[in-house]
C-alpha cells in the first residue's frame, strides 16, 4: 500500500472515530474504543477486543494497524449504534444483563457469547 493511500485511509479512519457512536466500545460502552473488530465493522475497547480475538474475529489497533479499503468500506457502512440496532434489537434491559467498562472478563465473555455466537438478541429486520 502506498504512503499516500495509507495517509488517506488514516484520515478516513480518524473521521470514523470522531463519530460519537464510534468513540465508545460497541459492547461495554468504554469511552475509549481503541480497536476495530473488522469482522463486524465496529469499534471496541481493549478488554472486549481480546474476547473478540478468542472468537476468531479479526481485530486491529486503530493506532498501529493499516486498514484496507474493504475494511474501511465496512466501517463506513454503519456505526456502533446502527450495528447494535440489529445485534441488540431483542435485548430487554429488564430481563437481560449487559456489561459495563467495569465488568470482569467472565461477565464480558458470557455477554459476548450471547451477543455474537448465540445471536440471542439479533434481528436482521431492525433498521
Amino acid at each position: 500500500m502506498s504512503t499516500a493511500l495509507q495517509k488517506q485511509n488514516q484520515k478516513i479512519l480518524r473521521g470514523l472515530m470522531s463519530i460519537p457512536a464510534n468513540k465508545k466500545c460497541a459492547d461495554c460502552g468504554e469511552p475509549v474504543a481503541s480497536n476495530v473488530d473488522v469482522t463486524h465493522g465496529i469499534f471496541v475497547c481493549a478488554a472486549c477486543s481480546g474476547i473478540h480475538r478468542e472468537f476468531g474475529d479479526r481485530v486491529k489497533s486503530v493506532s498501529m494497524a493499516q486498514f484496507t479499503q474493504d475494511e474501511l468500506n465496512i466501517l463506513q457502512s454503519q456505526n456502533n449504534d446502527t450495528f447494535n440496532d440489529k445485534w441488540l434489537a431483542n435485548f430487554n434491559s429488564a430481563t437481560d444483563r449487559g456489561i459495563s467498562p467495569s465488568s470482569n472478563d467472565n461477565q464480558r465473555r458470557a455477554y459476548l457469547i450471547a451477543k455474537y455466537q448465540e445471536k440471542r438478541w439479533f434481528s436482521g429486520n431492525a433498521s
